[in-house]
């Protein structure tokens, strides 16, 4: 069991890690622990979720690199996640996998009440591209039907044949667009 006191750190270290990282799946189930952790201890998570500037710091430029280091000891983390805020959450809503996208923006949802949906990390373990793509598929397919039998017609059709080279194909253009991320993270 992780203490209380961790939570946040780990919290911003598993989303940390959910934007470098290019498997979708990965990248879901980080989420997803994040999220019951923050769940769980909300009260020594809820600043980063909602962190509110001073009248006075309105003045002040905004901050143009994180407190935070992921690689700090614990004890020098629980300090740095202080001044720190979950700004990683911004970039997976702007994934290009709808459903990470989509699951980033639960954090948006206010989550403390014991009424609130809970997330179990484990489902999103076998996620991959071909499910992903798949589910995709199947969502199109739904929506697609659903706007004929409104009469409406369908703003752009595509009918893609089950093919394993355009599978991996997208793939690799999802990988890439993943990993052209991580280059300009350095800058």
């Amino acid at each position: 069991l992780l203490p209380a006191r961790f939570a946040a750190v780990f919290a911003k270290r598993c989303l940390h890690v959910a934007v470098a990282c290019s498997d979708p799946g990965t990248v879901m189930w980080l989420m997803a622990v994040a999220y019951s952790l923050i769940q769980k201890h909300h009260s020594h998570c809820k600043y980063l979720l909602h962190k509110e500037r001073e009248a006075n710091a309105l003045a002040e430029p905004m901050p143009t690199r994180d407190a935070f280091d992921p690689g700090a000891p614990l004890d020098e983390a629980v300090k740095q996640v202080a001044e720190s805020s979950l700004w990683e959450l911004q970039l997976l809503r702007r994934h290009h996998i709808s459903a990470i996208s989509t699951l980033a923006k639960l954090f948006l949802r206010p989550f403390f009440k014991p009424t609130s949906r809970k997330l179990d990390p484990e489902l999103f373990l076998d996620q991959s591209f071909d499910k992903m793509y798949q589910q995709a598929m199947r969502t199109g397919e739904r929506q697609a039907v659903r706007l004929k039998s409104r009469g409406e017609k369908c703003p752009v059709a595509f009918k893609v044949e089950d093919d394993e080279v355009a599978a991996q194909v997208l793939g690799w253009a999802a990988a890439l667009s993943t990993s052209q991320r991580q280059v300009g993270a350095g800058l």
